[in-house]
């Protein structure tokens, strides 16, 4: 089974949607798309929408407010509960079961502490918190 973190996730999603990137950086409807996506899984995570599962053991995980967040920059997702939920939203689209390339699964055997640069910073949690 393959995984993907949120981020790669959304990346995956707007490749599908936009298989082509734009010629100019004015106007990347995929990069829009994989952010509103990215946004969108995060929020899944924070609502338990989508099951999440820790990277090294792939076990599900469930967390509540802000211990939701935090998670949601280093939990992963695997491709069956990621098709799932876009089912429910009704998008449109599944992603394969396979990775479109080998950068995935070199990113799937980072460790924690690769991705330790990944948490989240001060302003992304005051804006998650409703401070800003």
């Amino acid at each position: 089974m393959n995984f993907y973190t949120l981020k790669e996730a959304a990346t995956e999603i707007a490749a599908a949607l936009y298989p082509a990137d734009a010629d100019d950086d004015s106007n990347d409807p995929r990069g829009d798309v994989q952010r509103r996506y990215l946004a969108a899984l995060q929020n899944a995570v924070c609502e338990n929408e989508i099951v999440y599962r820790e990277p090294d053991g792939r076990l599900p995980i469930r967390q509540e407010g802000i211990a939701a967040y935090m998670t949601s920059h280093w939990c992963v997702v695997s491709v069956a509960d990621l098709n799932a939920w876009l089912d429910r939203a009704g998008v449109g689209i599944r992603l394969a079961v396979e990775p479109r390339d080998e950068t995935t699964h070199a990113r799937q055997s980072a460790t924690l502490a690769e991705r330790a640069n990944e948490w989240p910073k001060s302003v992304e949690l005051a804006s998650a918190l409703g401070k800003r």
